[in-house]
């Protein structure tokens, strides 16, 4: 993925319309969040949050509560001027990230959902876990506030950085967080997927909870692969949906683990 890193951060310097869309200028690009090489499961979000760069007021993350590279960090006046050394330190810090102050506020409602599996991103567990996002930048604002055209442009550069982490990899199981980003996934990848009403993830909110399945084993743009990938999903953002109460969340989580062991082959 050297090459593909390289790409994206001198396409934050001569790329305006990514920056028209709403992409940090100063943040690097960040196409996976852990040790890519080694997962087996993934799950899968919009885009990275901008709270992986800076705090609530928007001052940037430095020193020990820095999680990924800025133009700052690395000295940088431009992405076009990063040299072989700088790409690699923004390379790993995407590989290392789950032990480099992760946001673990975000990061941990995910966790919970994958360990019923016996999968972390954290280490210790029966199966090695990573993140992937459809957007490989963070934005100024929340994806939900961005207008369509935008989105669209991002969601067209992530696409084949997606397919490209997902065919290097070995990855067999894909879980999508939330409905926004499950039909982003179904249309860029063209990956068909079943929806399937699921009456005891009705939130207090009263909005209706919904499962999705399908398997990938072929990518627009590489083609076939290698390997059947399971691809889960839920509807409810597990991060951000009110209502959710710990009794849909040990739902979603033990609805999983046995979808998931069954593609692993765990006991």
């Amino acid at each position: 993925m050297r090459d593909t890193f390289a790409d994206l951060a001198k396409r934050l310097a001569g790329d305006e319309r990514l920056t028209q869309a709403g992409a940090i200028d100063w943040a690097q690009p960040v196409p996976y969040f852990g040790d890519l090489a080694s997962a087996q499961v993934a799950t899968v979000g919009l885009n990275p949050s901008d709270r992986e760069f800076s705090e609530r007021d928007g001052t940037p993350l430095r020193g020990a509560r820095r999680r990924f590279h800025t133009l700052e960090s690395l000295g940088l006046r431009s992405w076009a001027d990063a040299d072989d050394d700088q790409i690699r330190a923004i390379e790993q810090s995407c590989d290392g990230y789950f032990g480099n102050n992760p946001y673990r506020g975000w990061f941990d409602r995910l966790d919970d959902v994958i360990s019923g599996a016996g999968a972390s991103y954290y280490g210790g567990a029966r199966f090695a876990a990573c993140h992937l996002d459809l957007v490989p930048y963070a934005t100024r604002h929340k994806w939900s506030e961005l207008t369509s055209r935008p989105r669209r442009y991002l969601l067209d550069i992530g696409a084949p950085v997606l397919e490209r982490a997902i065919a290097g990899s070995r990855i067999r199981v894909l879980v999508l967080n939330g409905s926004g980003t499950a039909d982003n996934f179904r249309d860029m990848l063209q990956c068909h997927l079943e929806t399937r009403h699921m009456p005891e993830w009705t939130l207090t909110t009263s909005q209706s909870g919904y499962t999705f399945s399908g398997v990938l084993d072929r990518l627009p743009r590489v083609g076939r692969m290698d390997r059947r990938v399971l691809v889960l999903g839920f509807n409810h953002n597990i991060q951000g949906s009110w209502g959710i109460t710990s009794e849909i969340k040990n739902s979603i989580r033990d609805r999983f683990a046995r979808e998931v062991a069954l593609a692993l082959g765990a006991p």
